[in-house]
């Protein structure tokens, strides 16, 4: 019942409270329980709001305006500290669609100063299927090489990138030339239909990437 409250008409998680500003506008604070997966996304041994939860945000964004809409142009600017918990705030300029996503701590040790940390723009779906058939047979015959789970978790760990329970998602991965697939899955109790597209879902595919990184630097996503 508590995160039900915090949600907009929309329902969506990270776009908690519409604001009454003539742009559209979004405050959310990313905390437990409101947001309870975002403690097990960690950099650096820092809790680190995901990537993918900035497309969560455009595309609920496009959802509570109504749009049937894609999203371009989408750039990770920053990385944006939810250590203790944040305030999050998100605009769309209506005219070009633009969409900005702002962060601030709420931690103790936090001045309260915001912060640009990723943008995008809402565009409109272009006509036609909304999904390109993937054979899959053939995908599998290019990715022979299996890779446990747990070692590409331990790979990561030791890059600095430490995923806890709740982002554990990818349950199986099969690597080929440059190409690799994975079987992605969130657990039952972090399922949450609110969502058009779950970010923890999609970070799991940011992560079945990490198989095609060779050398031992942090990778992460850019735009």
């Amino acid at each position: 019942a508590s995160r039900r409250l915090y949600r907009g008409a929309n329902e969506q998680p990270l776009l908690q409270q519409r604001l009454l500003t003539p742009e559209p506008c979004w405050h959310s604070e990313l905390r437990a329980p409101l947001v309870p997966f975002v403690p097990d996304h960690r950099v650096f041994g820092r809790a680190v709001f995901p990537a993918a939860g900035s497309i969560a945000i455009g595309l609920g964004a496009a959802k509570a305006l109504g749009r049937a809409s894609e999203l371009r142009d989408v750039r990770f600017e920053s990385m944006f500290p939810v250590e203790g918990g944040a305030r999050c705030s998100v605009g769309v300029d209506a005219a070009s669609g633009r969409f900005t996503v702002h962060g601030s701590g709420l931690g103790d040790a936090d001045d309260g100063a915001w912060s640009r940390h990723s943008s995008g723009r809402i565009a409109e779906r272009p006509r036609g299927p909304d999904r390109t058939r993937v054979d899959l047979d053939a995908v599998r015959a290019r990715c022979p090489a299996q890779v446990a789970p747990e070692a590409l978790y331990a790979r990561a760990a030791a890059r600095g990138l430490d995923y806890g329970p709740a982002f554990r998602v990818v349950r199986a991965l099969w690597r080929g030339e440059g190409e690799v697939l994975a079987e992605v899955r969130l657990a039952p109790e972090h399922v949450d239909p609110a969502y058009p597209l779950h970010p923890v879902l999609l970070d799991g595919a940011f992560q079945a990437v990490l198989a095609l990184v060779d050398d031992e630097r942090a990778a992460l996503p850019v735009a």
